[in-house]
Formats: C-alpha cells, sequence, structure tokens
C-alpha cells in the first residue's frame, strides 16, 4: 500500500481562503440585514413590531433572572403616537423612555443604511451609565438574534460602539466635562440621529 504525502495549504491560500469566507459571511448577512430593513423601516408600523421582538433586562434583575419581552407602556404608546424628529423630553423617572428610545437608535441604525447613530450619556468616573447602556444593547442585539434570527457582522465592536460592514455605525459616549472633552467625544461628526 502506497501513501501520499499530506500536502498543506500554502499560507497565501489559506489566507485568501479566510478572506474569501469572511467575504460571503459578510455578503450573506448584508442581504439579511436588507430584508431586515425592508420589513422593519417603515415608521410606525415598522417600529412597533421591530419593538415587539425584542427583550429587556428589567433594573432589579440579576444576570442570573434573565430578560422579559420588550412590551411598551401607555406611556411609551403616546409617546410614538405624538413624536416628531426633534423632540425634547423633560422626563420623570421611570417612565421608561430611555428604553423606547434606545430601541429607536438600534432601529434606525439597523434599517436605514450607513447612518452614524449617538447615544450620549452623562459622565462619571465609574462609568455607570456608559455601561449601563452598553449592556442594555447587548440585550437588545441578542433578542434580535434569538427572535429575529438576525446575525450581524461587525466590520469593528467594542463595548460601546458597533459598526457594520456597510459603514453605519451605532457608539455610545460620555457627554464630557470639558470643552476639550467634548471634542474628543465626536460632537463634530456628521450624525444623522443623536440621543442624549
Amino acid at each position: 500500500m502506497q501513501t501520499t504525502p499530506v500536502q498543506q495549504a500554502k499560507p497565501s491560500s489559506l489566507a485568501a481562503d479566510l478572506r474569501a469566507a469572511l467575504q460571503r459571511r459578510i455578503e450573506a448577512d448584508r442581504s439579511s440585514l436588507v430584508a431586515f430593513a425592508a420589513r422593519y423601516a417603515p415608521d410606525p408600523t415598522g417600529f412597533l413590531a421591530f419593538c415587539a421582538l425584542l427583550e429587556i433586562k428589567p433594573k432589579d434583575a440579576t444576570t442570573t433572572t434573565g430578560r422579559i419581552p420588550f412590551v411598551l407602556t401607555p406611556i411609551q404608546r403616546a409617546y410614538c403616537a405624538a413624536r416628531t424628529p426633534r423632540d425634547v423630553i423633560l422626563k420623570p423617572r421611570q417612565v421608561k423612555i430611555t428604553s423606547v428610545e434606545l430601541a429607536r437608535d438600534v432601529w434606525f441604525w439597523l434599517t436605514k443604511p450607513g447612518v452614524a447613530v449617538r447615544v450620549i450619556c452623562q459622565s462619571s468616573t465609574d462609568h455607570s451609565m456608559l455601561n449601563e447602556l452598553s449592556e442594555r444593547v447587548g440585550v437588545i442585539l441578542a433578542a434580535l438574534r434569538k427572535n429575529a434570527g438576525l446575525v450581524l457582522t461587525f466590520a469593528s465592536e467594542t463595548r460601546t460602539a458597533w459598526v457594520l460592514p456597510s459603514g453605519g455605525s451605532l457608539k455610545i459616549v460620555e457627554a464630557g466635562a470639558s470643552q476639550a472633552a467634548a471634542e474628543k467625544k465626536e460632537r463634530g461628526a456628521t450624525l444623522h440621529r443623536v440621543h442624549t
């Protein structure tokens, strides 16, 4: 019995194969995102259907108690029905406007190709608000994976920033306490949606 030597893939061939596989994955994700956007883009019906896919982590939940479906409250529904593109909300505590607007931030980012969305939160030394909002975006993306089968490939991803291959970006940034700090926080960037 004769044996044949095992041929090893050339490094350049392996790299090319990996690049091709990644490109195929990005194209599949892009077409999936295009179909998702076509289904959920019309406002307000698309946004309300999008919200029905989401889950939230209640404030009193721990990492072991899980998530619950995101069901709009009467206040959130009334706001969605009456909102304009330039609303300023002076809100009392715990009416869940941040929840619905964070959902709208993610919806806008996923259904409008190439947009730049920024969520600007209060600065703090422990970054508690930044961390909380980042976790909430993670919960939204996990719910979309689970309930809509939407698997996203990112051109880049950090704890507080997600960039799609199309260039669309969602970033959470702290406001910055001084003019110099504010300039470092992308205040001069071209933005399509800002949530402060």
